[in-house]
C-alpha cells in the first residue's frame, strides 16, 4: 500500500510540474506580447499590421493635404 501512495504523490508533483511549467511558458509570452521575437519577422501578422498601420498614417496625411488644397483654391 505504501508503494502506491508513493507513486501516486510522484505522479501528482509530475503533473503539477507541468501544469505549472505551461502556465509559466503562457504567461511569458503572454507578457512578450510583440516583443515575442517571431512576431517581428517580414512575414508576420504584426509586421504587416504595423506597415499597413504606417501607410494609412501617410495616406491621412495627403488627405489633410488635399482639403487644405481645395479651401485653398475655393
Amino acid at each position: 500500500m505504501n508503494s502506491k501512495n508513493s507513486l501516486r504523490i510522484v505522479i501528482a508533483a509530475l503533473v503539477i510540474a507541468f501544469v505549472g511549467g505551461l502556465y509559466y511558458l503562457y504567461t511569458q509570452v503572454k507578457i512578450a506580447g510583440d516583443r515575442w521575437p517571431a512576431y517581428n519577422e517580414p512575414g508576420s501578422l504584426t509586421a504587416t499590421i504595423s506597415r499597413l498601420e504606417r501607410e494609412m498614417a501617410e495616406l491621412n496625411m495627403e488627405v489633410v493635404q488635399i482639403a487644405a488644397a481645395r479651401e485653398e483654391l475655393a
